[in-house]
């Protein structure tokens, strides 16, 4: 019953790494804010389940790529981590700190999930879940731009549709929030082009259609940071490209 246990939670454990890419998209109406916390209160309780599933494997035996560690620059997230700590310890309330605003989640305590999904990823990821990964962060990007280009659609021909969250202001796709939409795109938007370069067939035009659909997202949620680190990131690649030759 025990090595029964083990092997279904070591067939989990990687679905629990990967459930995090697939949060965007859940959305819950009849909430009071559910765009954000919705999404928070899954991330956080899923990081709990994979740090208690990772600490049963690891106890069990299960060998994981511990080497990685003497990397030093596997312990930037960690030093960050450590720094916002010591910085909220000092300052004015760390309770609010902690836990951070209600409608945005955004507090200590889920910077510090994130942080140990990066080190279970860390710690277990191979080739193929590293690949299944940026898949998954690249198809769901894409959904998210669909919508927000939908979105805009409906405002333009100033419609509703039942199936599409509603926009109150700048479109926002499932995050509600035209800033965290472009943030979110923004950052996808360099792991869409990474899977493109490999693609092949219908993916390499899925792909393509989720780059191209996610740039024009971020320019419609309007978003001038986003835009900006677009143009400077954009300048940057093309000097390097133009520097090596290729």
């Amino acid at each position: 019953m025990e090595k029964l246990m083990t092997n279904r939670l070591k067939q989990a454990f990687p679905y629990l790494l990967l459930a995090p890419a697939v949060l965007p998209l859940v959305y819950i109406s009849g909430l009071v804010y559910p765009y954000v916390t919705t999404k928070t209160f899954l991330l956080q309780g899923i990081g709990i389940v994979a740090l208690a599933v990772f600490a049963y494997l690891a106890l069990a035996g299960q060998s994981f790529f511990y080497g990685r560690l003497r990397a030093p620059l596997a312990w930037i997230p960690f030093a960050l981590l450590a720094v916002a700590y010591a910085t909220s310890a000092f300052g004015i309330d760390f309770y609010r700190s902690f836990w951070g605003l209600f409608d945005r989640g955004d507090g200590l305590l889920t910077s510090t999930v994130i942080t140990i999904f990066f080190y279970l990823i860390l710690l277990s990821a191979d080739r193929a879940f590293l690949e299944r990964l940026v898949k998954t962060i690249a198809v769901v990007a894409g959904v998210v731009a669909v919508i927000a280009v939908l979105q805009w659609i409906t405002t333009v021909f100033s419609e509703n549709a039942w199936f599409l969250p509603p926009v109150n202001g700048r479109i926002g796709s499932t995050f509600g929030n035209a800033a965290f939409l472009a943030g979110y795109l923004g950052m996808s938007l360099f792991v869409i082009l990474l899977v493109l370069r490999d693609a092949v067939g219908v993916w390499r035009r899925v792909y393509s259609a989720s780059a191209v659909l996610s740039v024009f997202a971020i320019l419609l949620a309007a978003t001038r940071g986003t835009i900006l680190a677009l143009i400077l990131t954009g300048t940057v690649a093309l000097a390097y490209a133009a520097w090596r030759g290729e």
